[in-house]
């Protein structure tokens, strides 16, 4: 809701324009398919090296002996340097302000800017943007990587189209891919820089190359690091953001650990009357229906007896007259999470747990008080833990 009532109001006050004003651009020739590829490998590699230049730049400064306030004064000389090449890597490098003019987003996109000063320019704005943030200053990485992207994109389209200039589309169709493949590298959000080029641009032409590259560029950069340029900052901050992931309570504690074994149960034989009077004096809502010899025959509920008050007398009839036979039914050594996952959102109070070797032979009952029960003493156990090592650390 937040989104949609932004882009009304900025559309309200700045009209209906595409982010990007880009020409019209689409595959020349299925042949493209391997350039974006190939844009899709180098926008992987240069999402990692942009990656582990912010962090080795920001260790860097770490290890100065000087004060706080210092550092950023440091940067902001090196950036300046930067800027004597070109002005352009001072702003986020594309839009409407004066200090963008001759090397921007937008002249890459329009295939205004030779090989020589996109290949520089990639170099430098990365150097710009690990100085900015490492030494100290406040600032983001989208706009960055879409900069570092473009120029990335550009470059190799320039290339490419020279090689192969009537099977090759212009160089700006591919600074246009290589925004995308870029962001999509350092976030590892993939469907974001697809949708997000796409409405940005309004160009659904360039989608196929557009999903290749990016697709790509997001397996290339996983494969170097598991973390994408924010999970790596909460690292390095020592909140272990994956290790939160795979110790969920559900996905920690059995079914073994939870259920409730010894659980009473009734034999197929037993007349309904004697069923209500054992539901009444137990409390229970169900009981596994178990034979003489220990088999699961099914289960029986008060709904089950309910549904026969309400149509008969029970008055003669047994248990295996009104029970369900085909049963949900769960193995000891199954997780919680993968319980709960199978079930969906069936209506079950009761699930019969039974031998993984001998699925008639029942071991135990899986509730959900039981359940409930689990979830609460497993996160109990982990909140301790995590506050003694937080004491040790």
């Amino acid at each position: 809701m937040s989104a949609v009532t932004a882009d009304l109001i900025a559309r309200t006050f700045l009209g209906d324009l595409a982010a990007f004003d880009v020409p019209p651009y689409s595959m020349v020739s299925y042949w493209e398919v391997l350039s974006y590829s190939i844009l899709g490998i180098l926008a992987g590699f240069a999402a990692f090296a942009f990656i582990r230049l912010l962090y080795g730049c920001e260790d860097l400064f770490d290890r100065l002996h000087i004060p706080d306030y210092i550092k950023p004064a440091i940067g902001g000389i090196g950036i300046g340097l930067i800027a004597l090449y070109s002005y352009d890597l001072l702003g986020v490098g594309y839009g409407d302000v004066w200090w963008v003019s001759r090397m921007s987003v937008d002249q890459a996109l329009t295939g205004q800017i030779a090989l020589q000063s996109l290949i520089i320019l990639l170099a430098l704005k990365m150097v710009a943007t690990s100085l900015s943030i490492g030494s100290g200053g406040s600032g983001g990485v989208f706009a960055p990587s879409l900069y570092i992207g473009a120029m990335l994109g550009g470059a190799l389209g320039s290339v490419a189209h020279a090689l192969f200039p009537s099977d090759v589309a212009v160089s700006g169709a591919y600074a246009l891919v290589g925004m995308a493949a870029v962001f999509a590298g350092t976030t590892r959000a993939s469907i974001t820089a697809i949708v997000m080029l796409f409405e940005m641009t309004r160009d659904y032409r360039i989608i196929l190359p557009l999903m290749i590259a990016v697709v790509i560029s997001t397996v290339i950069s996983r494969s170097l690091s598991r973390e994408s340029i924010y999970t790596l900052k909460l690292m390095r901050a020592g909140i272990q953001v994956h290790e939160l992931e795979q110790t969920s309570p559900m996905r920690t504690v059995t079914v073994a650990e939870a259920m409730t074994k010894n659980f009473p149960t009734v034999l197929p034989t037993v007349p309904v009357n004697d069923l209500i009077k054992k539901l009444r004096s137990s409390g229970h809502h169900g009981f596994p229906v178990v034979d003489e010899d220990g088999s699961l025959h099914g289960v029986v509920t008060l709904s089950d007896v309910e549904e026969l008050m309400s149509a008969s007398t029970p008055e003669g009839v047994t248990v295996s007259d009104i029970c369900s036979d085909s049963v949900i039914t769960v193995y000891p050594d199954e997780y919680l999470h993968d319980v709960l996952v199978r079930l969906g959102t069936k209506e079950v109070g009761r699930i019969p747990v039974v031998e993984r070797n001998n699925p008639r032979h029942l071991v135990g009952i899986l509730r959900r008080h039981d359940i409930i029960r689990a979830y609460a003493k497993a996160v109990k156990v982990r909140s301790k833990s995590q506050a003694v090592k937080q004491e040790s650390d």
